[in-house]
């Protein structure tokens, strides 16, 4: 016993060393679980994910890793648990996206995110909105098939009015388009339903009307 909490002890003080040693995380993952620790420390064990309505999360989402939030918890006792993620420079962006969502947006209102990865980082910034896609690009094509096929389709820069789209289909409100679906921004920036807040190394924020 002692063998073994000697060996785990060295190998945390070991891999926090490594971290200390990047400059950035390899992906925005841990923003997601630190997010729902807090969520379930402040709503109880037992409690719903609604971030992702249209997913095969739907509305009352489970937390199919509750578990390793549970375990997360003791950390939510951090005074400023964004101190240990500043390690992450990659999300700089979704930080000034989340700051100025919040700014001017009402809580439960919809964003549009072209990646569906940048949903973990979002979440942490703007925990109080609900996003198109997340945790995994599938989980809106298994719960809503007919919305996935629009989101596809957006990407991909064929639709002739892409912020009436946006609202029409998903009720957005905003839309964060990732830099890889530059089509998609230009298409916004033409738009007259469609206001540039920001741009980023990692993309742009639009505020759809």
């Amino acid at each position: 016993m002692l063998e073994a909490a000697a060996v785990f002890v060295v190998a945390l003080v070991f891999f926090r060393w490594k971290l200390g040693q990047w400059n950035g995380f390899a992906d925005y993952d841990g923003h997601f679980h630190l997010m729902v620790a807090h969520w379930i420390a402040d709503r109880g064990l037992w409690s719903d994910l609604p971030w992702l309505p249209f997913t095969v999360l739907g509305e009352r989402g489970p937390d199919h890793q509750w578990l390793w939030h549970l375990a997360l918890v003791p950390f939510t006792a951090i005074a400023d648990p964004a101190q240990a993620l500043a390690w992450a420079a990659a999300v700089n962006g979704a930080a000034t996206a989340g700051a100025r969502i919040n700014e001017i947006g009402r809580p439960g209102e919809m964003v549009f995110n072209s990646l569906w990865s940048d949903f973990m980082a979002l979440v942490w910034w703007a925990p109080a909105f609900r996003y198109i896609n997340g945790l995994d690009g599938h989980y809106l094509a298994y719960g809503n098939p007919a919305r996935s096929a629009i989101w596809l389709a957006l990407l991909d820069g064929v639709a002739d009015d892409p912020a009436t789209v946006m609202i029409s289909a998903f009720g957005a409100r905003f839309a964060v388009i990732a830099r890889q679906h530059g089509k998609l921004a230009e298409q916004l920036m033409g738009n007259p339903r469609a206001v540039l807040l920001l741009t980023a190394p990692e993309g742009w924020l639009f505020e759809l009307r």
